[in-house]
């Protein structure tokens, strides 16, 4: 998260175009809100808070879906809001919800770090080589197919997105028996 800010702040100083530089930025900040999100789902998932989960999520979702309404006379800056208001929407919720949640202190614990490092640290990276390649599939496209040939990609990863729903709810609702095992 502190090097994405750090890239992003570096755009926003060294960068050519203001308004690039400036959603270089934003896009690190929704990149630092959804690491949040993350870590509160998956709180409430290993804690079995699917009820405080499902509420924070729809919410969050109809909150995010409103900046959309503007996008007739700001379309580029009704997207954006709409990306950043989701994470930063659910967490708020969830934490409201759930205020054994939050954060006390910030204290580093060495022993865990080391096992969180070892044990997350590939699955990380191959998270982030995973978005590299998806996003060189999409430039790839559109250089030498088209916008419209990016569109047909969307619907044929929409379609898929769709069918993954099941596996990606019903590991929701087993997780939390699992981390309690």
């Amino acid at each position: 998260a502190a090097v994405a800010l750090l890239v992003g702040a570096g755009f926003l100083v060294f960068g050519s175009g203001a308004a690039a530089t400036g959603f270089a930025l934003l896009g690190a900040v929704a990149g630092v809100l959804t690491l949040l999100r993350s870590w509160v789902t998956n709180q409430l998932l290993a804690t079995g808070r699917l009820e405080a989960l499902n509420g924070a999520n729809v919410k969050s979702i109809t909150i995010s879906l409103l900046p959309l309404a503007l996008i007739p006379w700001f379309p580029l800056e009704a997207c954006v809001a709409s990306i950043l208001l989701q994470p930063i929407a659910f967490a708020l919720l969830a934490l409201r919800k759930c205020p054994d949640l939050r954060p006390s202190s910030l204290q580093v614990s060495r022993p865990l770090l080391g096992v969180v490092m070892q044990a997350g640290f590939l699955l990380f990276m191959t998270g982030v080589f995973i978005q590299l390649i998806t996003q060189a599939e999409r430039w790839y496209v559109v250089r030498y197919l088209g916008v419209e040939a990016l569109g047909h990609l969307y619907l044929a990863i929409m379609f898929v997105t769709v069918y993954q729903l099941v596996p990606t709810s019903l590991d929701s609702v087993v997780l939390p028996r699992l981390v309690k095992d």
